[in-house]
């Protein structure tokens, strides 16, 4: 493990383990990998053995970055989906697991300032359906603005991270939209203000054409109706 990147310590016929050392392959194909197939050895079982007494990591695979522990199938496949696996590699967080981290900041520290530093976020989950419905509106109105997306069920602290949404704003499910620091709210309450136009009035400071047909301004609702019929063919 001291003179290899990555060191995966594991066996030749498990299909599990194979699908791993497969995922691992492709995200760090450009470093140096080192595979050992304790079954193909003649002291494996001696080798696993003191696997388990030094990392307490009883199954296989068992896989090193830089020297340190990542762990089995579960928390290696984890790692390398939430980005912690390259930003161990690299030493530098990529992309993914910029996105993915909220580092040693407080959940809703890093809360406030992620909302403070785009235009919209959006708090949700990677496999939720209605979710991602939400999100694809978001991203159909407001596609020319800075959209950061946290899912977070690929964060290791996501959970510490809803409950500060949920404390900080009281919108219990997921996802939870903000803009310009503002909660839009859930999935009904962005598809609403979407939909009327409201969603993007708040991105832009100003009210587009469906925002205008949806706000009577400071008019009395009986005088807004009557100017507006008053001056259509059609309403």
């Amino acid at each position: 493990i001291a003179a290899h990147d990555i060191v995966i310590f594991g066996k030749s016929v498990d299909r599990l383990g194979s699908v791993t050392t497969d995922q691992v392959k492709r995200v760090a194909y450009q470093h140096d990998i080192q595979i050992h197939n304790l079954d193909k050895m003649d002291d494996g079982e001696a080798i696993q053995s003191a696997l388990v007494e030094m990392t307490g990591v009883k199954g296989l695979p068992n896989v090193f970055v830089k020297g340190q522990c990542v762990g089995g199938n579960e928390a290696t496949q984890r790692a390398v989906r939430t980005g912690k696996f390259m930003a161990m590699v690299t030493g530098q967080p990529g992309p993914i697991a910029m996105m993915s981290m909220s580092g040693a900041k407080a959940p809703s520290e890093f809360i406030k300032e992620s909302i403070a530093a785009h235009d919209i976020v959006i708090f949700g989950k990677s496999v939720d359906r209605l979710g991602s419905v939400t999100t694809d509106q978001v991203k159909r109105v407001a596609y020319q603005h800075d959209i950061q997306i946290h899912n977070l069920d690929k964060m290791d602290d996501g959970e510490a991270i809803q409950s500060a949404l949920v404390e900080m704003t009281g919108v219990k499910g997921l996802p939870n939209v903000f803009v310009k620091g503002q909660c839009v709210g859930g999935n009904e309450a962005t598809q609403r203000a979407v939909r009327t136009g409201k969603f993007m009035a708040m991105v832009t400071g100003q009210p587009g054409p469906i925002a205008m047909m949806s706000m009577s301004g400071a008019k009395a609702p009986s005088e807004f109706i009557k100017e507006s019929i008053a001056a259509h063919d059609i309403v």
